[in-house]
C-alpha cells in the first residue's frame, strides 16, 4: 500500500515537472509560426527567374505527358476505322513500355545527372520528348509504332523531370525548400489536370458516328491535333530550357 502511494506521488511530480516544458515548447512553436510571414506559400520564390522557368517547364511536362498518354487508350479501344478496336488489355500492352521506360530511366537518371549536371539532361530530355511527339504525330498507324514512340517520349520526359527537380533543389534557399517543393508539385499537378482537359476538348469537338452504331467516337483528326499540340508545347519548353541554361550559367559566372 505504501509503495502504491509513493509511486503515485512520484508520477504526480513527474507530470508537474513536464508541464512547464510543454507550455514553453508550445509557446515557442506559436511564436515561430507568428514570425513566419508565409508558412504555406511564398510567392517571393517565383521572383527567382531560375525557379520560375523551372516550374513552368515542369508544368508543361505534366500537360504534354497526360494529354498524350490518356488519349492513347481511347485511340486503341475505339472501333475501326476510328481506332484499333482493342480492349483494355491491348491498350495496356501499348502503354506498358511507356511505364517501364519511366521506371528504368528514373533509376539511372541519378547516375546521368551526377556525370553531366542538371541542365544538360533536362535540355536533352526536352529535345527527345519533342522528337517523340512529332514522330507520334507522323507514325501512329499501328499499335507497335505507338508503343515505340511512347517509349521515346518516356525517355525524354523522365530526363527532363528528374533534372528539373534537381535544379529546383539546387537553387532554392534552404529555409524555403519545403514551400518550394509544394508549390512546384502543385503546378505539376495543374499541368497533369490540364493535359487531359485539352485532349478531351479535341476529341469531343471532332466526333464521328459509325454506320450501324448509335454512338459517336473521336475522329482521327482529333488525335493528330493532340499529338501536334503536344509537339508545339514541347518546342516552347525547349526555348524555356535554353533560357534557363543561360540564367544558370550567368549565376555561376557571378559566384565565381
Amino acid at each position: 500500500m505504501l509503495f502504491i502511494v509513493v509511486e503515485r506521488n512520484l508520477s504526480a511530480k513527474q507530470k508537474a515537472a513536464k508541464m512547464p516544458t510543454t507550455s514553453t515548447s508550445s509557446e515557442a512553436s506559436s511564436s515561430s509560426m507568428a514570425a513566419t510571414e508565409a508558412p504555406l506559400i511564398d510567392l517571393n520564390l517565383l521572383t527567382n527567374r531560375i525557379i520560375l522557368l523551372n516550374n513552368i517547364s515542369l508544368m508543361i511536362l505534366g500537360i504534354t505527358m497526360f494529354m498524350v498518354y490518356q488519349s492513347i487508350s481511347v485511340l486503341i479501344r475505339s472501333p475501326m476505322p476510328l481506332g484499333f478496336g482493342g480492349n483494355a488489355i491491348s491498350a495496356a500492352n501499348v502503354q506498358i513500355p511507356f511505364t517501364i521506360i519511366i521506371l528504368v530511366v528514373s533509376v539511372s537518371a541519378g547516375i546521368i545527372i551526377s556525370k553531366f549536371g542538371n541542365i544538360k539532361p533536362s535540355l536533352v530530355g526536352t529535345i527527345i520528348s519533342t522528337f517523340g511527339f512529332f514522330s507520334l504525330f507522323l507514325f501512329h498507324s499501328s499499335e507497335l509504332l505507338i508503343s515505340a514512340n511512347l517509349a521515346v517520349v518516356a525517355i525524354g520526359l523522365t530526363l527532363t523531370r528528374v533534372g528539373n527537380w534537381n535544379i529546383l533543389l539546387e537553387y532554392t534557399p534552404k529555409d524555403s525548400i519545403g514551400i518550394s517543393l509544394g508549390m512546384t508539385a502543385m503546378l505539376f499537378f495543374v499541368g497533369m489536370a490540364t493535359g487531359p482537359a485539352i485532349a478531351s476538348i479535341y476529341m469531343q469537338a471532332n466526333q464521328i458516328s459509325i454506320i450501324g452504331s448509335s454512338l459517336s467516337f473521336p475522329s482521327l483528326e482529333s488525335y493528330n491535333m493532340i499529338f501536334i499540340t503536344a509537339f508545339f508545347i514541347s518546342v516552347i519548353s525547349i526555348a524555356l530550357m535554353l533560357v534557363l541554361k543561360k540564367k544558370m550559367s550567368n549565376v555561376i559566372i557571378r559566384t565565381s
